[in-house]
């Protein structure tokens, strides 16, 4: 028997940040956020099967950086968003807090904490199905800035 999971996220926002200055932002945010599903099962004898899905729930949110100076930068972000309508029921959180180093004005490296909780169910005549999706752990970026 032998399985494969896979996940791509892909993120889309716009915010409006109602304290900004030199050292401090914070803002509110709107968005969207895709998760492409891929899993596929198969054991000897039997077969294989494949399903593919691609899960989009609107977010709203809240983001904060503090700079430390002028190379170290602490930020952070929460996205949720419920929606229960129709045939369909579904939660997203998604948290992320990182400190960054800026090696130049426009480059610069990080290491950040993400924890993502995503749920959607569909309830049909014609279909049951649904996905629940949990990650958290450490992340590594290079990021720029132009």
């Amino acid at each position: 028997m032998s399985s494969d999971f896979d996940s791509d996220i892909y993120r889309l926002s716009g915010g409006y940040s109602f304290i900004k200055t030199n050292q401090a932002e914070l803002g509110v945010s709107l968005g969207l956020h895709l998760t492409d599903f891929s899993l596929s099962l198969s054991a000897s004898g039997v077969g294989g099967q494949k399903a593919d899905a691609l899960a989009p729930l609107p977010t709203i949110g809240l983001y904060g950086a503090y700079a430390m100076g002028s190379k170290w930068l602490v930020s952070g972000r929460l996205d949720y968003f419920s929606l229960n309508y129709g045939d369909y029921d579904g939660h997203l959180t998604n948290f992320t807090a990182g400190v960054d180093y800026r090696f130049t004005r426009n480059f610069g490296v990080g290491v950040a904490y993400r924890y993502i909780d995503y749920d959607v169910t569909v309830t049909k005549t014609s279909f049951n199905g649904g996905a629940e999706y949990k990650f958290s752990g450490p992340m590594l970026y290079v990021n720029a800035s132009f």
